[in-house]
């Protein structure tokens, strides 16, 4: 495709309530390389597992994607 790797954000706003599937579009991004951020406080804070998306979503709809 591309010689060179191309520095990706992606910004989502998702809900559970509105996208049943909405864990999927993680494992999706995951899939492609991408780190999971949420903001907190002002700061970019890491997910590390869909365990944590899960329990993360509570309280946010926000989620960063980073290729980077």
């Amino acid at each position: 495709m591309f010689s060179e790797k191309k520095n990706v954000l992606v910004v989502i706003e998702i809900e559970k309530r509105h996208n049943k599937e909405y864990l999927e579009v993680f494992k999706i991004m995951i899939d492609l390389n991408f780190k999971v951020f949420f903001l907190k406080d002002k700061k970019i804070e890491r997910i590390d597992s869909l365990s944590e998306v899960e329990e993360k979503m509570k309280h946010n709809n926000n989620f960063i994607f980073k290729n980077y």
